[in-house]
């Protein structure tokens, strides 16, 4: 399945796809499309595993690109983390994350 979010949303499409073979395709314009997920539950429930298969995809390559740049930053000897001192009478330091 490809361009289905720009079905889903009417948005540009954000793949592009080049077949490796010959291959057939079903192009489905987005009318079409429309009907066909309201009137088939199983239809609308494919499409919504797809696109959560895609997003859980995509969502752990971000997670492992950020580690990777953590990774990175260790090994240029930055901090990975920073707490500020306030100056006043007091009062808790600080980490990044309340900021």
């Amino acid at each position: 399945m490809i361009g289905e979010m720009a079905l889903l949303d009417h948005a540009p499409r954000m793949a592009t796809v080049r077949a490796v073979r010959s291959s057939k395709v079903l192009r489905i314009r987005g009318d079409t499309f429309e009907q066909m997920i309201s009137q088939s539950p199983s239809a609308a429930l494919s499409m919504m595993q797809t696109v959560t298969k895609r997003l859980r995809q995509n969502e752990a390559l971000l997670r492992q690109n950020e580690k990777m740049a953590a990774l990175g930053t260790l090994a240029a000897g930055w901090p990975t983390s920073l707490t500020i001192q306030p100056r006043l009478c007091g009062a808790a330091p600080l980490s990044c994350d309340q900021l």
